[in-house]
């Protein structure tokens, strides 16, 4: 069938409009309506869904008289700095809870929930604070129930009570200190202190205590109360002033928990704690057999968690000073294997022996290369041999157990004794009456420390 002109279909669009229009004016004319009343259909049916619209959402809404009065309005600063009133806000009890919950700590002790809302509170928090509560200005525009909380705070605080993390954060960072390094100490007792410190500062560094703290649920929204303005400045390494990082907010904040856990349950739960939560991030190292080096082992010693730690500018020397250290004979490099001396992809073997004992091996494509690296695979396999692992009775941190029990252990019927009201300084002179016999048993000598322990 043939398509209409466009002239044609023009045409009938307009007549049929027409003869819309003219139906409606005959229906106007001959009801009761004023002219004026009188609207398009098109018009009439807008109005009518537009009428329908609005006497839903009328009905919707709270019309009665006697109904409670709407919530009061938000102050000032939530539309103007909302992050900063958030930040301002009191820690939710339900917050503090499930962080409680997770770290196995009570739940319904408001002593210990105050102390928590202290540890997740940043020193900046207070100089906001008090920078906010002595303009007048500001202060208006926090309303008057944020005004009296914070104005209680303060004058809670001025009373002697802590309100920031300060104070438990260098306790908790003494802790992590001292229990790390009894750790790395006893497993490696050959690491130097260059390492040692290296290591220590990977395992409770402020990166690792960041990533635990968020871990732990402390980066959620309304947890952490720091200034989050960018008022606050701290001076970085390079001298300039810089804004004050939420890794380094996070890393405090999780230093001050683990000083709650101190103080709550002692240092036999803190231990506990900080080897599930920070020890336990590196992966275990492969074992490094103490037989005859062999090519399997110098990769073992390589792919150590710890091996990019050592770095060595003059290995062979270094081996040479260690193995003197020790009484023991100087190192020679022989060559144990090749293959394409004289081709563009020659292998070369080396080992290094003191007397007829082979201490390291390297390969290389060239033979001084692998001596480098055969020395190198030896101070390796010195630093990194692992001590046979200890019971909890044998680590010597274990004898402060019964003196700093916690003002809540976790065995309620637990006979050890807390160190509250003790001078902690005269522990030495009762510690072998506060405990039982044989609870701490020191670990056995070994022939380093019988042949060599003059002379390391």
């Amino acid at each position: 069938m043939a398509s209409l002109p466009s002239a044609v279909r023009t045409t009938s669009r307009r007549t049929l409009r027409q003869l819309v229009a003219a139906r409606g004016a005959s229906a106007c004319a001959s009801s009761s309506k004023a002219p004026s009343s009188c609207q398009h259909p098109r018009q009439s049916i807008r109005h009518k869904s537009s009428v329908a619209s609005s006497s839903g959402s009328s009905s919707s809404s709270p019309a009665p008289a006697g109904s409670a009065a709407p919530p009061a309005a938000v102050p000032p600063i939530a539309r103007s700095a909302p992050a900063v009133y958030a930040a301002l806000l009191p820690h939710q009890r339900a917050t503090l809870t499930s962080l409680l919950a997770r770290l196995n700590l009570p739940t319904d002790d408001e002593a210990l929930l105050s102390q928590l809302s202290s540890a997740l509170t940043h020193p900046s928090w207070t100089v906001l604070r008090d920078s906010l509560l002595d303009n007048s200005y500001k202060k208006e525009s926090l309303g008057s129930t944020l005004a009296a909380q914070l104005e209680a705070a303060r004058t809670a605080s001025q009373g002697g009570v802590s309100q920031h993390n300060a104070a438990l954060a260098g306790l908790g960072n003494s802790l992590l200190g001292m229990i790390t390094t009894e750790h790395l100490h006893l497993t490696y007792p050959n690491l130097p202190n260059r390492v040692l410190k290296a290591a220590l500062s990977a395992h409770v560094g402020p990166q690792t205590s960041s990533d635990v703290a968020v871990e732990l649920g402390m980066g959620a929204k309304g947890v952490m109360k720091w200034d989050v303005s960018g008022e606050d400045k701290v001076r970085g390494a390079d001298g300039k002033w810089r804004k004050r990082s939420s890794k380094e907010v996070f890393a405090q904040a999780m230093r001050a928990v683990v000083g709650l856990i101190f103080q709550t349950r002692g240092i036999a739960q803190t231990r506990s704690f900080v080897l599930s939560h920070f020890l336990s991030r590196l992966p275990l190292p492969p074992p490094i057999s103490s037989g005859p080096v062999t090519s399997t082992s110098s990769t073992a010693s390589s792919s150590h968690p710890l091996a990019p730690l050592l770095k060595f500018t003059d290995p062979k020397r270094n081996l040479s000073l260690v193995l003197q250290r020790y009484n023991l004979e100087k190192p020679q490099s022989r060559l144990i294997a090749e293959t394409g001396r004289l081709s563009q992809n020659a292998v070369f073997g080396v080992g290094v022996y003191s007397g007829s004992r082979k201490v390291g091996e390297g390969w290389g494509s060239a033979i001084r290369m692998a001596e480098y690296r055969a020395a190198e695979d030896a101070l390796r396999r010195l630093y990194l041999s692992p001590a046979p692992a200890l019971a909890s009775e044998e680590v010597p941190s274990s004898t402060l157990d019964a003196v700093f029990a916690g003002s809540k252990p976790l065995l309620p019927g637990s006979t050890s004794r807390s160190s509250q009201g003790r001078d902690i300084w005269a522990i030495g002179e009762d510690l072998m009456d506060s405990r039982a016999s044989g609870e701490y048993r020191p670990r056995k000598l070994g022939e380093s420390e019988i042949v060599f322990g003059s002379k390391a």
